[in-house]
């Protein structure tokens, strides 16, 4: 039914070159030993890719204008997302800054408290205690009430504590430890 140039068009060009066709259009006459079918096939063809090609830069345009209006979108949504994490950044910052003043006050009061406990009874918690957390302990107690402390303890979790206190104060000495 159709030429093969026009099968090998877009639909939608193949499309406006019927429409074209049904048209009152003059239609071409023949030159000598061309027949009328080859050149309406090529005064079609270059009708259809003459429409092709301004369809397809509006189409393209629209394509641009979508995807514009889409990284737009994006860009809000990333700039609303990233004031409220700053938001949560801040909010946070000062919740850990809260905590770290309540933990200060803490180990202000464990101090005190097991400055002034008898040193047997000390030593007799401190051999309950999580090795670190004994050593962040003792290391912030006065010299006197550590050593009241270890004296009261078994030699042999005494010379851990030392051990582990040692290394401590060492690697803060270094600035391994802030």
């Amino acid at each position: 039914m159709f030429p093969a140039a026009m099968r090998a068009l877009p639909s939608m060009c193949l499309l406006a070159l019927l429409c074209a066709s049904s048209a009152n259009v003059e239609q071409p006459r023949a030159a000598e030993g061309q027949p009328v079918e080859r050149l309406m096939a090529a005064r079609d063809q270059s009708d259809g890719q003459e429409y092709c090609s301004s369809v397809a830069k509006a189409a393209t345009a629209a394509k641009a204008a979508v995807q514009e209006a889409r990284l737009r979108d994006l860009e809000s949504l990333i700039r609303r997302r990233g004031d409220e994490l700053e938001a949560k950044k801040r909010e946070l910052e000062a919740v850990v800054e809260k905590y770290e003043t309540l933990v200060k006050r803490a180990d202000e009061t464990l101090v005190t408290v097991y400055t002034k406990m008898k040193p047997d009874s000390a030593a007799a918690q401190f051999a309950l205690l999580d090795d670190d957390v004994a050593v962040a302990l003792l290391s912030r107690l006065s010299p006197k009430a550590s050593s009241q402390i270890l004296s009261e303890m078994t030699a042999s979790r005494g010379a851990g504590l030392i051990k582990k206190l040692v290394a401590y104060s060492s690697a803060k000495s270094s600035g391994k430890l802030q």
